[in-house]
């Protein structure tokens, strides 16, 4: 399951321009690969995958498509596979 996420440049930016450099270079593929490789993170750049076997073959469903039991039934079953003894 994945969670979409945002980002945006306010019009009262103090450093617009440096703002959108931060942005380009978030959204690039060399911090996909950043993202992936040292974080773990599952990213939406072709071809850029986590060090997971089998990870480019997953198939990642969107939070927001299951509802709201579905989404307590897998929280439970994160909670039993993270939860610290």
């Amino acid at each position: 399951m994945g969670t979409p996420r945002g980002i945006a440049i306010t019009s009262s930016a103090p450093h617009p321009s440096a703002a959108r450099l931060f942005v380009d270079y978030w959204l690039s593929g060399d911090a996909m690969r950043i993202l992936a490789s040292e974080v773990g993170e599952y990213v939406l750049h072709p071809g850029t995958f986590p060090p997971i076997a089998g990870i480019d073959k997953a198939k990642v469903i969107p939070i927001r498509e299951l509802s709201d039991e579905e989404i307590r039934q897998w929280g439970g079953v994160f909670k039993k596979i993270f939860e610290v003894p």
